[in-house]
């Protein structure tokens, strides 16, 4: 009984949702229409498509695909197929293809960019709870402000070791902040949580 319900589900066709071309002859001339007409305007570039789209051979790969989308039970009632593709070269390939290099660019380095993990050394963490449970009753501000005033060459050291790149004097180093933060952490940890 189990053998036949198998069978029964590998002959029923899996439903589409996503429009995506599988015929890859079809999807390289799409992208070669996108490539050659990528700089028409509204009107010309649906003329110049409306003329494509009727090619023979571009005509009887849509139509294969068609079939291929309706037997895995793609609804095709609200867009038929060539308004799709349509869509396709129009947002999305001529979209990508006249973005202008620098944009290319700042997409590809904000795909790979992550943040730079800051991990601070034991002694420096030693240090900052030492400060903190020396002394009692201080706000988080004047702990960060004893803590630098007391340990300003291990601070430094801290810093050279972990290099940073901080185009910024002052406050507003990256450096600054994440020990403020790693302080108000400590801080934490130590008074507000058992409360």
């Amino acid at each position: 009984m189990d053998n036949q319900n198998d069978e029964q589900r590998d002959d029923t066709p899996v439903k589409t949702y996503r429009f995506k071309i599988s015929n890859d002859d079809l999807y390289r001339e799409m992208v070669l229409f996108a490539d050659i007409n990528r700089f028409l305007n509204k009107n010309d570039l649906k003329e110049a498509y409306e003329n494509w789209i009727e090619d023979p051979k571009i005509n009887l790969m849509v139509c294969a695909e068609e079939e291929m989308l309706k037997l895995n039970q793609y609804d095709l009632g609200k867009n038929n197929i060539t308004q799709k593709i349509f869509k396709s070269i129009k947002y999305y390939h001529i979209k990508n293809m006249t973005k202008a290099p620098s944009d290319v660019l700042k997409d590809n380095k904000q795909k790979g960019k992550r943040k730079k993990e800051i991990v601070f050394s034991k002694e420096l963490l030693e240090g900052v709870k030492q400060v903190l449970q020396k002394s009692k009753d201080l706000k988080p501000s004047e702990y960060y402000k004893k803590f630098v005033e007391e340990n300003a060459e291990m601070i430094e050291q801290e810093k050279g070791c972990l290099e940073f790149e901080d185009d910024i004097e002052g406050d507003n180093t990256l450096f600054v902040v994440k020990l403020k933060k790693m302080m108000k952490n400590q801080y934490y940890m130590m008074f507000q949580k058992g409360k």
